[in-house]
């Protein structure tokens, strides 16, 4: 603190802590990595330690080692419900949710798995690379599966990469921004974005959110 905000620190000492309970925020993620590493693609640093004064009922310390791990997965909205009183028996209820990563790939092949909560039976979601050299986006409830993917020539290699994945319960779009630009589809197709499957129900999945359990 410097220009006269030190008097001021006792005023706004807590004021993160009152943001995170008006947000709801249930999980922070401490990565306790002393020394700069390199991943499974991704590059981690050191951070600082959670403060015993953020541990409440609501916020919860996880101290991890290194790349990969798992982390109970937060609860994901409901897209759609089963009623008899709806057409087709089932009702819209218009929610959705999104993804956010940041990540640094040694190599663009497919398969690699940045986030996966699926279970065996095809409950939940997964966001991987793709063989074309895309991040795609697999939804499924266990009835029901959609996928879509970023526009092309878009990730690359040895480089920090942004990416949010927005999943549009109005609309039932899945669409894609990538170093904060909105995918349109470029020059390989018309539509950036794509639909998913109207009647899948949530791809809420199992406990557990792995990380990065699959990158090369």
């Amino acid at each position: 603190f410097g220009f006269g905000m030190r008097e001021h620190f006792e005023d706004i000492r807590g004021c993160d802590q009152d943001l995170l309970r008006l947000w709801g925020v249930r999980h922070i993620v401490d990565f306790m990595i002393e020394k700069y590493v390199r991943k499974a693609g991704l590059t981690v640093t050191s951070s600082e330690k959670v403060l015993d004064e953020y541990l409440n009922s609501q916020i919860v310390k996880l101290e991890v080692q290194a790349m990969p791990i798992s982390v109970p997965m937060p609860t994901l909205p409901i897209l759609s419900s089963r009623d008899n009183k709806c057409i087709n028996a089932g009702k819209d209820l218009r929610a959705g949710f999104t993804l956010e990563v940041r990540f640094n790939l040694d190599r663009l092949t497919g398969g690699q798995v940045l986030l996966d909560n699926r279970t065996p039976e095809g409950n939940g979601f997964c966001l991987r690379t793709s063989e074309k050299g895309t991040l795609e986006l697999i939804l499924g409830d266990g009835r029901a599966e959609s996928r879509w993917e970023c526009d092309l020539d878009l990730l690359g290699t040895n480089r920090d990469q942004h990416v949010v994945v927005i999943v549009d319960g109005g609309p039932k779009l899945i669409l894609f921004v990538v170093d904060g630009v909105l995918c349109d589809g470029g020059e390989h197709r018309q539509f950036g974005w794509g639909r998913y499957n109207p009647n899948l129900r949530t791809p809420q999945g199992g406990p557990a959110l792995h990380i990065a359990n699959g990158l090369d």
